[in-house]
């Protein structure tokens, strides 16, 4: 990461992001058994500190867990994502 840190986090709700991920949930890229229970949008990674990313937190048996993390060299907007399909949709 560029010094100084770049990251940010963003104030946007899931249906936020599934707009993000092209109206897909960010839930439906782990399957009907996973308890997704929050997905942060994140802003400023990479080199340029314009790329983003997703990091997705799940519960099991009141624990959490860092499930997952899914990220775009650029804006998730200007992803071609219509043709990547959830493998649960």
């Amino acid at each position: 990461m560029p010094a100084p840190l770049a990251v940010n986090f963003t104030n946007l709700d899931m249906e936020g992001i599934a707009a993000l991920l092209d109206g897909q949930s960010p839930a439906a890229l782990f399957g009907r058994d996973v308890h997704v229970v929050a997905a942060l949008h994140s802003t400023g990674w990479g080199q340029s500190t314009s790329d983003e990313a997703v990091l997705i937190v799940t519960e099991e048996n009141d624990r959490y867990f860092w499930t997952g993390f899914l990220y775009t060299n650029g804006r998730f907007a200007d992803a071609n994502l219509g043709a990547v399909a959830a493998p649960w949709a």
